[in-house]
C-alpha cells in the first residue's frame, strides 16, 4: 500500500516538474499578461514623477518628497539627448529601486528621460516597455 502511494506521489512530482515550467514560460512569453518586476518599478517611477509634476504648483519648498513608491526631488539640470537640450523638472533619487543603474527624470512638458549611469541619457516614449531579457532599463 505504501509503495503505491509513493509511486503516485513520484508521478505527481514528475508531472509537476514538467507542467509548471511550461505554464511559467507561456505566461512570460505572452506580452502584457505578466509584467516584469523591472517594468513595474519603471511604471511606479513614472507615476511618482507625474504626481510630483502635477503637485509642483502647490509645493513651496524644493525638498525631496515621497510620491508613491519613490522619493522625488526638484532637478534643475539640462540634459542633452540626441543633440537636443531638455531642462529637467524632477528626478527620482538614486535608490535601491533601479539597482544603481540610473534614475528616471521628467521635464516640465512631461517628457521622460532615463539617466543611465553607463549608457547616458535616453528619451523615453510613452509606450516604453522594459526588456525582460537584457540587463538595465
Amino acid at each position: 500500500m505504501n509503495t503505491k502511494l509513493d509511486q503516485l506521489l513520484g508521478w505527481c512530482a514528475v508531472l509537476g516538474f514538467l507542467i509548471l515550467p511550461f505554464f511559467l514560460l507561456l505566461a512570460i512569453s505572452i506580452p502584457g499578461t505578466i509584467a516584469s518586476g523591472k517594468q513595474v518599478t519603471f511604471n511606479r517611477a513614472r507615476a511618482s514623477l507625474t504626481a510630483a509634476l502635477n503637485d509642483s504648483s502647490k509645493v513651496a519648498g524644493r525638498e525631496p518628497k515621497q510620491y508613491g513608491y519613490f522619493v522625488v526631488y526638484a532637478c534643475t539640470n539640462v540634459v542633452t539627448v540626441d543633440g537636443r537640450r531638455y531642462p529637467l523638472a524632477f528626478c527620482t533619487t538614486d535608490g535601491y529601486q533601479f539597482a544603481g543603474e540610473g534614475r528616471l527624470a521628467v521635464t516640465t512638458n512631461q517628457q521622460f528621460i532615463w539617466l543611465d549611469i553607463r549608457r547616458g541619457a535616453k528619451l523615453i516614449a510613452s509606450d516604453y516597455r522594459v526588456s525582460k531579457w537584457r540587463s538595465g532599463y
